[in-house]
């Protein structure tokens, strides 16, 4: 269960307090991803809804991959190519940084979340009731709803990007993408999003023409944050700043003004990431000058404002609510 968020905010600023150090941060996944492949390259020869909701995932334990695919198919969320608003529908360009074995993409393209309905339900039953552990932990089912109506729904027909630093993410992501035509034009790549720009990315989107660089209308982040937050190392080119410091900036860089931001954390409540996410603080390698810029509202940091959350159980332990998993949705103002 997350920590409330008053209990780790760093009195010396407006970030919350940096968490210790994990393996989690540090961890070379290519063994991982290596061994996945292996798993999943034996198993039957196309993919199907089925053989998706199999495949691992983060936050599973409390249905978070669901939710985030149910919110992006959405009627309300103005990306989704099932949206009821005015804004125009255009395919939107998507990046899923940490894309792992490429699933959130796979789906995303279906318009489907790769679960049975009798997975559905059984959530639903546990979602719809109030689960009392003891006198003092509850579970809330406010706003588990879900935000789409069991009718299949259209899927994501514009580019979509996975990024990864593991190489062997990669790999497993682009085995499992062929063996499925509709998938065949999904793209992934290995990136750093700390230390790799746009500008030297050969696979990066452009115009037409070729002549200037394309930005994300949408980025999906689903524990790529968590782990960051985690690392023992300074951010690449900044050696005195922490990497989670550097990493809302510099995801923010990627996306287009006007473009959604969706993080997904298990280490950071709510108001925590909206806090890493709003807060535009400089880095300590970053110039005074840049630091008037923000204060006069002239700098060129990405400027986030909170577009919605998705709802997740809450749990009440001593008179103090908290859940497993927060997912912020921003907007990026300028």
């Amino acid at each position: 269960m997350s920590h409330s968020a008053a209990s780790r905010t760093s009195s010396a600023g407006q970030y919350p307090a940096f968490l210790g150090p994990s393996e989690l941060g540090t961890k070379d996944w290519d063994d991982y991803y290596t061994t996945e492949q292996q798993n999943a390259l034996s198993e039957s020869s196309v993919i199907g809804d089925d053989d998706l909701s199999a495949l691992p995932t983060w936050f599973q334990d409390v249905n978070a991959p669901r939710k985030i695919l149910d919110f992006l198919l959405s009627t309300h969320f103005p990306l989704s190519p099932n949206y009821k608003g005015n804004e125009p529908r255009e395919s939107p360009i998507v990046l899923d940084v940490g894309t792992g074995n490429g699933r959130t993409l796979f789906q995303l393209r279906d318009g489907r979340t790769g679960e049975s309905d009798s997975e559905s339900d059984a959530d639903s039953d546990v979602d719809e009731e109030f689960i009392t552990v003891d006198e003092s932990v509850e579970m809330s089912s406010a706003g588990v709803a879900s935000t789409i109506s069991e009718q299949s729904s259209q899927g994501y027909k514009g580019p979509l990007y996975g990024a990864d630093y593991s190489a062997s993410s990669i790999s497993l992501a682009k085995a499992l993408g062929a063996r499925c035509s509709s998938y065949k034009d999904i793209h992934f790549h290995t990136m750093d999003v700390l230390a790799d720009h746009p500008d030297s990315i050969s696979w990066w989107p452009r115009s037409q023409d070729g002549s200037a660089l394309k930005l994300f209308d949408l980025i999906l982040d689903k524990g790529t944050f968590d782990a960051i937050s985690l690392a023992q190392h300074p951010a690449p080119g900044s050696p005195t700043a922490h990497p989670s410091t550097i990493y809302p900036r510099r995801v923010g860089q990627l996306l287009r003004p006007g473009g959604f931001l969706l993080v997904t954390s298990c280490n950071w409540t709510e108001d925590e990431i909206i806090a890493w996410f709003t807060s535009h603080q400089p880095d300590t390698a970053s110039s005074e000058r840049e630091q008037s810029r923000i204060n006069r509202g002239t700098s060129t940091f990405p400027v986030f404002e909170v577009f919605d959350k998705i709802d997740f159980p809450t749990f009440i332990f001593g008179g103090k609510a908290g859940a497993g998993v927060a997912s912020v949705c921003f907007r990026r103002a300028k």
